[in-house]
């Protein structure tokens, strides 16, 4: 009995957080700030802009060498002729 009322309990306080999950896709970043270092594009593994679905404002998001995610700038040249190259890929 007392296994399955914890059962239950557990079940409650879990399904709110299911709920309200959403659909999660992995390729979407939204950006807070900007990171304004020049990274060396032998470092840079991919770049993509920042989704419609951000409610912050637009930005460039590089993927370096390590898989840490930055987020660019899109006003920086260098990071402008970055973006231009991995969207030709």
């Amino acid at each position: 009995m007392k296994t399955l009322v914890a059962l239950i309990l557990l079940a409650l306080i879990c399904f709110p957080y299911l709920c309200s999950a959403g659909p999660n896709n992995l390729d979407s970043v939204c950006c807070q700030t900007y990171n304004r270092t020049h990274i060396p594009s032998i470092r840079i593994k991919h770049a993509m802009v920042t989704s419609s679905g951000c409610s912050t404002s637009k930005a460039i998001v590089v993927t370096v060498t390590s898989d840490k995610k930055f987020c660019i700038d899109p006003k920086l040249k260098w990071a402008v002729r970055l973006l231009k190259k991995y969207q030709a890929k």
